[in-house]
C-alpha cells in the first residue's frame, strides 16, 4: 500500500515525522551495523501535527513543534507506529517522545 504523506493528517495529539536518512558508514569508512544504529538518537523532520484533547474536553494545539521543524527522538519513538515509504521511515510519535527541537 502506498501512502501519500502530504494527504496524511495525524489525530489525537500525534506528530508525524520523517526520519533523516542514516549514514551507514562513518566518515572514515567504518560500516555501522543496524543494531548499533538503533541505539542512537534519530533526527527527523516534522511533517504534520495534530491537537490533543485536554481533560476538560477542550483541544490544545501543538506549541513546541510545527511542520518543517528538525527534531530529535530515540529509535523507539513511535514504536508500532512507523512505516517505510520509498526507503524513508515515517513515524507517528507522541509529543513526549520528542527529546529536542533543533534551532538555528
Amino acid at each position: 500500500m502506498t501512502i501519500n504523506i502530504s494527504k496524511l493528517k495525524p489525530l489525537n495529539g500525534y506528530i508525524l515525522v520523517r526520519d533523516k536518512e542514516k549514514d551507514e558508514q562513518t566518515s572514515s569508512g567504518i560500516f555501522i551495523p543496524g543494531s548499533a544504529q538503533e541505539d542512537h538518537i534519530i533526527q527527523g523532520t516534522v511533517i504534520e501535527t495534530s491537537p490533543w484533547r485536554l481533560e476538560d474536553g477542550s483541544m490544545m494545539e501543538q506549541e513546541d513543534v510545527a511542520p518543517g521543524d528538525q527534531v530529535l527522538y530515540t529509535f523507539n519513538a513511535g514504536a508500532g507506529n512507523a512505516w517505510e515509504e520509498d526507503g524513508i521511515t515515517h513515524r507517528a510519535v507522541r509529543p513526549v517522545e520528542i527529546l529536542a527541537k533543533l534551532v538555528a
